[in-house]
């Protein structure tokens, strides 16, 4: 998964072609108004660090099973061919492609009805 992200990154980097044609901008109508628009300050802030583990101490079965619940595992799932890709495209939008669908195909399958 992330030789492939990579490697597509790669091709994007040494074409100079960085823009995703896939990615919505709804910001660009705005660009000019927040170029011109007053910067402001913003405090900083800390975040807080992980907690402490015990060392030494394996991470327990039901720890494990909660992981995987909150967490799962993504699979790779291929709706486009690469030859649908090709061409004037850039190499990475089948992957954000992809993405795209399957984040609403997991967002929907969780959904209560």
């Amino acid at each position: 998964f992330l030789e492939e992200v990579w490697g597509r990154v790669c091709v994007m980097k040494e074409s100079g072609r960085w823009a995703v044609a896939a990615v919505p901008r709804p910001q660009q109508p705005f660009e000019a108004l927040l170029a011109s628009s007053i910067n402001h300050d913003l405090p900083t802030f800390t975040l807080p660090g992980p907690k402490p583990q015990p060392q030494g101490r394996e991470p327990s079965h039901a720890l494990q099973a909660e992981l995987l619940l909150r967490y799962p595992p993504r699979a790779r799932l291929r709706v486009l061919s690469a030859k649908q890709t090709e061409g004037e495209r850039a190499p990475i939008e089948r992957f954000v492609v992809e993405e795209y669908v399957l984040d609403v195909l997991t967002f929907w399958e969780s959904s209560p009805p």
